[in-house]
């Protein structure tokens, strides 16, 4: 048809996912900061109400002793902290490969957040083979164990603020003055973050919040569809194409979860004192017909390691305990398929991360705390 109207497919370029280089084959006028060489201002800088979580264990350096000078003590000290750091969220990420007999259960009920596009189940309630949950058997394992458990949904794809007022209402009326531990997968993170800092709501309290692959700084994946392939100019026809669509929430979630607007987030969402944030990251390298190659090269070549869709520094917040190794953004929430097990088995990279586990062992921890 002639005229003047741009269709919003109109001179969209896609990456080469074919190119040899997977770090370099994601090209764009427009680049996100590179990590390792952002300043302090960078939306991937730690910010500095960021928590670390230290071991005592300590490693003696090749310069320690009486003759060390005082500088090099300081970098002595700062070196085995940071290894001491390494090892325990390697020995918390070793853990959840086995799945315990037993767990102890959490004394506050456990409030699940999910991510963009998620929900609590879809299908027929109640007939098991015709329903499907976002959270793969966690709910029936901690209910086994003795944990209290809501599974909250919120508009797939709204905003942020959106999201966590749907959630605050949610847990308002299951929960009314009682304590309550908020666990988010990726930007459910986010929906409990607004909750607890911009919402404070007075008829709950919660006590803490647990992120698991949470893009507190955003996603370059994010910027890259929305600043690369649409172009500013045309986000406000894709977001209108999105509620035409009847896309729950409309797509107003893209928006939010771009770097530049978690840079702003993150300060006016200031952690609240009393409020205990624990979180984890995961990472893993997809072979080249994996859904997540694209998302994985762009946010790999402007951020680092990442699960496919949020890298690792992202996701850190508050006491980071893990970094989980070869698990892809969904595998967390135990979309893990036998086919990709036994795969990854035969080709001599198994997966020893066990999802159940994971949620298992959070919740004994929040036990474990008096939470």
């Amino acid at each position: 048809m002639a005229g003047s109207t741009t269709s919003l497919l109109d001179s969209l370029t896609l990456p080469n996912p074919f190119n040899s280089s997977p770090a370099s084959f994601f090209t764009s006028a427009a680049k996100s900061p590179t990590l390792n060489k952002s300043p302090p201002t960078s939306p991937f800088a730690a910010p500095q109400q960021q928590h670390r979580h230290y071991s005592t264990k300590r490693h003696p350096g090749k310069d320690e002793g009486p003759t060390a000078k005082p500088s090099d003590v300081e970098n002595l000290v700062d070196a085995d902290d940071r290894e001491a750091i390494k090892e325990e969220v390697e020995d918390n990420a070793e853990t959840f490969s086995i799945l315990k007999d037993k767990y102890r259960a959490p004394r506050l009920p456990l409030v699940f957040c999910h991510g963009l596009f998620g929900f609590d189940s879809i299908g027929l309630a109640g007939v098991k083979p015709l329903s499907f949950s976002y959270w793969i058997g966690v709910e029936e394992a901690l209910v086994a164990m003795g944990a209290e458990v809501m599974i909250g949904r919120v508009p797939a794809s709204a905003s942020i603020e959106e999201r966590a007022k749907v959630l605050c209402q949610l847990i308002g009326e299951r929960f009314p003055g009682r304590e309550v531990n908020l666990i988010g997968h990726s930007m459910g993170g986010l929906d409990g973050r607004f909750l607890i800092s911009r919402l404070k709501p007075t008829n709950f309290k919660v006590r803490s919040l647990t992120t698991i692959s949470t893009p507190h700084r955003g996603s370059s994946f994010a910027d890259y569809l929305l600043e690369d392939i649409l172009g500013a100019q045309r986000v406000p026809s894709f977001l209108g194409m999105m509620k035409v669509l009847g896309v729950p929430g409309g797509g107003e979630a893209f928006n939010d979860l771009t770097t530049t607007k978690m840079a702003r987030f993150n300060e006016e969402t200031p952690d609240d004192p009393d409020v205990k944030y624990v979180s984890y990251g995961a990472e893993f390298t997809p072979s080249w017909s994996n859904a997540f190659r694209i998302p994985w090269g762009i946010v790999s070549e402007r951020e680092g390691p990442n699960d496919g869709l949020v890298s690792v520094e992202s996701a850190k917040w508050g006491d980071y305990r893990a970094t989980l190794h070869n698990v892809n953004h969904l595998d967390l929430i135990g979309w893990v398929g036998k086919v990709r097990y036994s795969f990854a088995a035969w080709s001599g990279h198994e997966i020893k991360f066990r999802p159940i586990s994971m949620f298992c062992t959070i919740a004994e921890q929040l036990a474990d705390e008096g939470l």
